[in-house]
């Protein structure tokens, strides 16, 4: 998977989870990898994706719904799929699983960001 999904699936995770550590540091590696201001503005602020091009809005529709609805709708699994493989659905699956276990073990022992760092709205 290439590191600009990698990362907006890693901030949506974190965002759905509001985990502030997990936010804090993988939105600084997300701007390293070229993800736009406004797609980070988007996952932030739980907006609408309908500014978002489509292999963006894929990306954050998966995860958004793999976390809120323990599932994937068949036609947002189709275009994951599409775009990148078999094996690309699976990392994407795994990468949205693995950041939620780590965003659970950051807010059950409170881990928070270091002052300054960038924080969620």
């Amino acid at each position: 998977m290439p590191d600009i999904e990698r990362e907006i699936a890693i901030i949506t995770t974190a965002r759905t989870f509001d985990a502030e550590y997990e936010w804090s540091a993988h939105v600084l590696i997300a701007r390293e990898v070229g993800v736009a201001e406004d797609v980070i503005d988007i996952v932030a602020n739980r907006r609408p994706l309908s500014g978002l091009s489509e292999e963006h809005a894929v990306i954050v529709q998966f995860t958004r719904e793999l976390l809120d609805d323990h599932r994937v709708s068949d036609a947002v699994f189709e275009s994951v799929k599409k775009r990148f493989g078999d094996a690309g659905a699976v990392e994407l699956t795994a990468t949205v699983g693995y950041y939620s276990m780590i965003a659970s073990v950051l807010n059950a022992l409170e881990v928070m960001p270091a002052e300054g760092a960038p924080r969620l709205p």
